[in-house]
Formats: C-alpha cells, sequence, structure tokens
C-alpha cells in the first residue's frame, strides 16, 4: 500500500509537517512525484513506516542497581 503525507502522519501517530521534515532528512523512505524543478507529491509505502517504526523503537530503562541516583 502506498499513503500520502497524511496517511502517513495518521499511520504513525505524528503530524504531517513532521513527516515532510522525516522524508526531508532521509530517515521515511519516499518517493516524489511530479515535474522536474517543482514539488510535486510524496508518497510513502507501509514498508517505510514499518521500518520508520522500528527504528524508533527503544529498550526500557534498567530498574535497579544500575539506576542512577542522586549523590547527596
Amino acid at each position: 500500500m502506498v499513503m500520502t503525507v497524511i496517511e502517513a502522519a495518521e499511520r504513525i501517530g505524528i503530524s504531517s509537517s513532521l513527516v515532510y521534515e522525516l522524508c526531508r532528512l532521509g530517515m521515511i523512505r519516499h518517493s516524489r512525484h511530479g515535474r522536474p524543478g517543482k514539488r510535486g507529491t510524496i508518497r510513502i509505502s507501509e514498508d517505510a513506516v514499518t521500518n520508520y517504526l522500528a527504528a524508533c523503537e527503544r529498550e526500557p530503562a534498567l530498574i535497579g542497581e544500575d539506576r542512577l541516583h542522586h549523590i547527596r
């Protein structure tokens, strides 16, 4: 499935302006369609969204002795 920027933003749960920024930074793989020298339109595949979400996943913080403590 290929999505518009708005559809990808809804799927990820972020704003469309952030999706444009992530595309500009190369963090979301996309294709741009239109005439040379013009903005055109961006299309994002479901795989690109899935890969972006997977890259954003983080391990849970450690709890217990490995936690940082305030120095008194």
